[in-house]
């Protein structure tokens, strides 16, 4: 699978780069565990990972989880490494415009305004 690497300076163009089975494999398992603590800290249910990640069939989601925790060698998809990604993501910035946990936590849980979420909270 070929992805864009963002280019080092402004105005450049993107450059393809390949993604392998092999790289996929390297941080598929620790990538996946820092998923779980994030979600575990966030104490985000089953139901709302599963949907995080893509929505993978409940059982394929337990042997992800089994398989990362056992340090058993995986490789997710592509498209759930992005979403691993971003919520690492999400959680760095949290951690930078919110550096108490509780504040943070107020933030992710509460009620949003944002017409996607219509006055609902991200998380339950």
């Amino acid at each position: 699978m070929i992805i864009l690497q963002l280019p080092e300076q402004a105005g450049s163009e993107p450059a393809p780069q390949e993604i392998d089975s092999e790289a996929r494999c390297r941080v598929s398992g620790p990538g996946l565990r820092a998923f779980l603590a994030i979600a575990d800290r966030y104490r985000i249910t089953t139901r709302d990972r599963i949907a995080l990640l893509g929505e993978p069939s409940n059982s394929t989601y337990h042997e992800w989880v089994k398989k990362a925790r056992a340090a058993v060698p995986l490789s997710l998809p592509l498209d759930t490494l992005t979403r691993i990604s971003r919520t690492l993501g999400i959680h760095k910035t949290l951690g930078i415009l919110f550096p108490n946990e509780a504040e943070a936590m107020t933030w992710l849980k509460g009620p949003h305004r944002g017409e996607a979420f219509g006055g609902q909270a991200r998380w339950r």
